[in-house]
């Protein structure tokens, strides 16, 4: 991603779509329906809609996508061609925790759908609800973080 791009996006400079990501996962390529390689957009709209439905979405947030989308756990999304991907960041004081969804529009064209902050209890239960369901396509990729998402309230 590029950091002087996002910058300009985010600040209201430009309305062009800024690259956040590329697929080049099996498991992504299969969930969206594209090709390897192909683009994951944010556009003007998201940045708008998430930033009144969701202010606690900083630049910081943004720059991290690529980290969210490659690590965090994938499940299928509520649409076709469409995941929901759950990251956790369990190194600082509060852990935090984002949900993004990813949607394929045409033509390998994919854009960040939504993007905000999640809470543990809702993290935990679309975790658990997919391990049940056998619908998880990735699992985060940290151990911490899959034991703190599998854990019930009653273990914490």
């Amino acid at each position: 991603m590029d950091d002087v791009q996002l910058a300009n996006w985010y600040a209201g400079d430009t309305h062009n779509l800024v690259e956040v990501y590329r697929v080049f996962e099996p498991v992504l390529i299969r969930a969206l329906g594209v090709e390897s390689g192909a683009v994951v957009w944010l556009s003007d709209y998201t940045l708008t809609k998430t930033g009144l439905m969701h202010p606690e979405i900083d630049f910081r947030d943004y720059q991290r996508l690529p980290e969210i989308i490659s690590t965090g756990f994938v499940s299928p999304g509520n649409k076709k061609r469409s995941v929901e991907i759950i990251h956790a960041d369990l190194s600082g004081e509060r852990f935090k925790f984002w949900h993004v969804s990813l949607k394929e529009t045409a033509r390998d064209t994919v854009f960040v759908n939504m993007f905000h902050r999640g809470r543990l209890k809702n993290v935990r239960r679309l975790y658990r609800r997919a391990h049940k369901k056998g619908t998880l396509l990735r699992d985060h990729n940290k151990a911490p973080v899959r034991h703190l998402f599998g854990r019930t309230s009653a273990d914490a």
